[in-house]
């Protein structure tokens, strides 16, 4: 699926594990972003120890694994690799579950602690459950695992890989229920994002 669409901007797909629900207190400890096919991954360190028997029961991350992972700065120059448009025109859409009431948030503060925001790498977010709430008004329920199985799509482990690996086959059956609502070609909002923003944001 990767390589069938060249999409105009750049869209990157990430989810991340945090010791909590609280952008501005807890810590990210699982992450993965993907472009086509390159995913940057890893666990990270954190202080905010022991974790909670919620996140350890959610993620089956321990408080072993992350005090044996790396620290956040030693991801710094892959990360910002991955999200550094290649000229001042590209922008890159962010893509996650969640995204506007979540992992933004925790996006925004890693880049804080980078030296950087958002607004310098041109970045901009697309939730795909605003997708699911505009594409499929009727879902009762448009949790990843709901969605997942709707689409007859394996459903992520609460791992950020296996979450951002559900999450990419979401949204492209996503996209397709949005072109029908919208009467647009699928190939269209395929190929371009900043279009999918319009319909869902401006």
């Amino acid at each position: 699926m990767n390589n069938e669409h060249q999409y105009q901007h750049r869209i990157i797909f990430y989810d991340f594990e945090t010791t909590g629900l609280n952008p501005f207190q807890d810590d990210v400890i699982d992450f993965c972003f993907r472009h086509n096919d390159t995913s940057i991954e890893g666990l990270v360190n954190t202080t905010r120890l022991p974790l909670s028997k919620e996140v350890v029961d959610i993620t089956g991350i321990t408080d072993d694994i992350v005090k044996s992972a790396p620290n956040l700065m030693s991801y710094k120059t892959q990360i910002m690799e991955l999200l550094t448009p290649s000229h001042s025109k590209e922008k890159t859409y962010l893509i996650a579950h969640n995204n506007n009431r979540f992992d933004r948030f925790f996006l925004q503060r890693m880049l804080r602690a980078f030296g950087t925001n958002t607004k310098e790498l041109n970045i901009y977010f697309i939730d795909t459950m605003d997708i699911a709430k505009c594409a499929m008004p009727y879902m009762r329920s448009i949790s990843l695992k709901t969605l997942c199985k709707y689409f007859s799509i394996p459903e992520g482990t609460h791992r950020a890989l296996s979450d951002v690996n559900a999450l990419e086959r979401v949204y492209y059956q996503l996209i397709i229920k949005l072109a029908n609502e919208t009467k647009t070609k699928t190939t269209r909002l395929l190929s371009n994002p900043e279009l999918v923003y319009c319909v869902l944001y401006v």
